[in-house]
């Protein structure tokens, strides 16, 4: 298993956890955490049902970045019309994967630009140690998908 993946909280507080934070998403108190967080839905490529999950994300324009280890990152391996929930507003898009791990790192990069490297957990990237080389941060990004999304106007 990898180190990403034993970080993770079990699933019935993850469960537990993405309920309160998307509720909290939808009301008028939203803004304590719509800085970080936001809610994405989208129909799932098989079982056609609407999922709706709170993740952090990274904006730029009209670009929202989004980190995952989850599987439901296969949903947009077809570049699907996703909606998200972003600081109150629902705002329409369309969200790809990028699973290339060179790709992926120049995200990494922006993140710890924008972020500082001490901040990798909130990207789902935990180095086994406090300063990590660019090495072990390549090594704990193993696994990492990112989820572009361009928001629609």
């Amino acid at each position: 298993m990898a180190e990403n993946e034993q970080s993770l909280p079990p699933p019935a507080v993850r469960n537990t956890m993405n309920r309160i934070m998307g509720t909290v998403l939808r009301t008028p108190l939203h803004g304590v955490l719509s800085g970080s967080l936001m809610l994405i839905r989208f129909t799932g490529r098989k079982s056609g049902k609407t999922y709706t999950t709170p993740v952090g994300y990274m904006q730029d324009g009209d670009w929202l970045t989004v980190f995952t280890h989850s599987t439901w990152w296969k949903n947009f391996e077809q570049e699907p019309q996703v909606d998200v929930l972003l600081r109150g507003d629902w705002r329409s898009g369309r969200a790809h994967a990028i699973t290339d791990h060179t790709q992926m790192m120049t995200y990494v990069d922006a993140f710890i630009e924008r972020n500082g490297v001490e901040n990798l957990r909130r990207a789902g990237i935990s180095p086994a140690v406090e300063n990590p080389s660019r090495e072990q941060i390549e090594d704990a990004a193993r696994g990492t998908v990112i989820i572009r999304i361009e928001l629609d106007e």
